[in-house]
């Protein structure tokens, strides 16, 4: 058997290796486990540890990110994506930041992650949609006194900057946030749980970089400002801003397809 040269190393297709590890990762629950929230106490759950496991999950998204950049050598970004794959899938995983007043004085520095499907009409131009699932903790108390949790369902339109291997972007987001939050306060002597649920407006612009490490896939950085407007009106609920926002700052993976 002949050893593998440079050249014969050269026709694999790294990416798409990537890409079956990164779905069965999916698949094995390790990347968007998140999208269900952990079990609390009593149902076979640590509530305490979850800041870690969601910590790890956003994580190894960017970690595979870096490994398909370093494994593909220093020259991997001069190549630009093949013109015929126009389909486009994504997945990513970071941190949120509670950003209005309200929210960010009662709810700590969040985790979470999306997937992302959509069309490239051209090499500048594509349109997508995308779901996700972020969930901030109570400051101090943990998750066991009170989170937000919202989930985003987006239609996101995208202007790419540039050609070659950097390509800065511009998004703008549309669609709903399914809200579901809850928080420990003081009561006359004691403490009272307020929670509350719902479905509202969410707009989301934000600006980006994409770095094309093969024709047909590349690594992407991004962040958005996500426009939640939620109301907070309903009897014993929390009190939010009206809009909420947050703040995720995401790394990811895109491939190319069809």
């Amino acid at each position: 058997m002949k050893p593998l040269n440079d050249h014969s190393r050269r026709k694999f297709d790294w990416s798409q290796i990537l890409r079956w590890a990164c779905w069965g990762s999916l698949e094995n629950g390790a990347l968007l486990s998140g999208l269900s929230p952990a079990p609390g106490p009593g149902v076979g759950g640590n509530r305490s540890h979850r800041p870690h496991r969601r910590r790890h999950r956003a994580l190894s998204v960017m970690g595979l990110a870096l490994a398909a950049a370093m494994f593909q050598g220093p020259g991997a970004g001069a190549q630009d994506l093949a013109p015929n794959k126009q389909w486009i899938e994504q997945i990513n995983a970071g941190m949120v930041f509670p950003s209005s007043p309200q929210v960010s004085s009662a709810f700590a520095l969040g985790y979470g992650s999306e997937f992302v499907l959509g069309y490239r009409f051209n090499r500048d131009f594509s349109l997508s949609t995308s779901f996700g699932y972020y969930d901030c903790d109570q400051k101090g108390s943990g998750a066991a006194a009170g989170e937000w949790l919202y989930m985003p369902l987006l239609e996101t339109a995208r202007v790419n900057f540039g050609e070659g291997w950097f390509r800065p972007y511009a998004l703008l987001g549309i669609g709903a946030a399914f809200n579901t939050y809850s928080q420990t306060v003081p009561f006359g002597g004691s403490t009272q749980k307020l929670s509350h649920s719902e479905t509202d407006l969410l707009l989301a612009p934000g600006l980006g970089a994409l770095f094309v490490v093969f024709p047909n896939a590349a690594l992407y950085l991004q962040s958005r400002l996500d426009m939640d407007f939620t109301t907070g009106k309903t009897l014993n609920s929390p009190v939010v801003d009206g809009p909420t926002l947050f703040i995720p700052l995401q790394a990811g993976l895109s491939f190319f397809v069809l």
